[in-house]
């Protein structure tokens, strides 16, 4: 009896390993979000950090004017048909107008789906 108990510990141990590496391995652990790249680490690729803010060192809490980002990004229109093919719905054309881009794109952290919030059905962890 005792080794049936040893075995299923034994199984439950080895489980246990597994979920943790296939977790490693798709970024959905704390450890991997800290190596994660973030939008900020993307734009400063392009250029450094007054790509988007008005400092070349922005200090903490700087806020991005959304103007900033539909002059690169060419507009809402433009945005709204680059992301056509989103899936069911089209989160640059929606209810909401033109929002402020930081309600969903998260600079250095990261980016959130905001829609999901209301609209349930869009994120398949709120079901």
């Amino acid at each position: 009896m005792k080794r049936k108990y040893r075995l299923v510990g034994l199984f439950a141990l080895l489980f246990m390993v597994w979920a943790v590496a296939c977790m490693t391995t798709t970024g959905t652990t704390a450890q991997s979000a800290e190596k994660q790249q973030f939008l900020a680490d993307r734009h400063a690729e392009q250029g450094g950090c007054d790509i988007c803010h008005e400092d070349a060192e922005p200090a903490e809490g700087d806020w991005v004017d959304p103007e900033k980002c539909l002059g690169c990004h060419d507009g809402w229109d433009t945005l709204a048909v680059a992301t056509e093919s989103h899936g069911m719905y089209n989160p640059h054309k929606s209810h909401l107008g033109e929002p402020d881009c930081s309600i969903c794109h998260k600079g250095h952290e990261p980016s959130v789906n905001y829609c999901s919030t209301c609209h349930k059905t869009l994120d398949p962890s709120m079901k």
